[in-house]
């Protein structure tokens, strides 16, 4: 028996000592650079897609709301191809803030106007802009030309910047007369003058084509023909 039983107890794991193994510092310091790695892989792509995200929201919301003011406007002051235009003067940014107030301002919101002076080659003088800023943190600034060219911006911040980036941080919309059999009918739409109706031309027209390099006015559209979405090609 007693052999028996020293032969039981041989089987058994030997007695803790009270020792754990332990990471060493080598170790603990490749883990570390491991995670450094992936987080600065990782965590740009995060911010970038965020920033997607929160950019195409702000866009499509100012959208929805322009619209939404437009039909609201007309229960008040009739439909909107009776309104009293500003004359068709890139210089009359005075009349065409006194328009917006009349039939935007009231449903939008609005905390406050500004202007901005721009030299603009193509007609060898300054142009008058007016501005007007969201709560949400965003702007839009407008003159009007047979309608009013919106660029709209999700930083306000952004409108005065000279390294601006026009795919990403400015989006061009228009209120003017559509080219539907429907006379003086006005519509407020992402900007597609001269768009054919392909996704093509919307990335390649040789003015307003959304791509780098360019004005990117078509980008907006492009938008919304993605079903709001920044695809693969799009660029950001």
């Amino acid at each position: 028996k007693e052999k028996e039983h020293g032969k039981q107890a041989s089987n058994l794991p030997p007695p803790r000592s009270g020792k754990t193994k332990s990471f060493t510092l080598a170790e603990v310091l490749i883990t570390l650079a491991v995670i450094g790695v992936i987080a600065a892989i990782t965590v740009p792509i995060l911010i970038t897609n965020h920033k997607k995200e929160e950019t195409v929201t702000k866009v499509k919301k100012f959208y929805s709301s322009m619209n939404q003011a437009i039909k609201m406007s007309e229960v008040k002051n009739g439909p909107v191809q009776t309104w009293d235009l500003p004359p068709d003067n890139y210089y009359s940014y005075a009349l065409a803030l006194t328009f917006f107030k009349k039939y935007f301002a009231d449903y939008l919101n609005v905390i406050g106007y500004d202007y901005f002076d721009q030299y603009v080659k193509a007609y060898d003088s300054y142009r008058k802009y007016n501005v007007v800023y969201f709560a949400d943190g965003s702007a839009m600034l407008f003159d009007f030309s047979g309608g009013m060219d919106i660029n709209f911006f999700p930083d306000a911040g952004k409108i005065e910047k000279t390294n601006l980036n026009p795919c990403r941080e400015r989006f061009t919309f228009s209120f003017y007369k559509t080219t539907t059999p429907e006379k003086d009918k006005y519509s407020f739409i992402p900007y597609s003058f001269g768009w054919n109706g392909t996704r093509e031309a919307l990335k390649t027209h040789s003015v307003y084509g959304c791509r780098k390099n360019s004005n990117c006015t078509y980008c907006t559209r492009l938008l919304q023909y993605d079903s709001w979405q920044i695809k693969e090609d799009y660029p950001w």
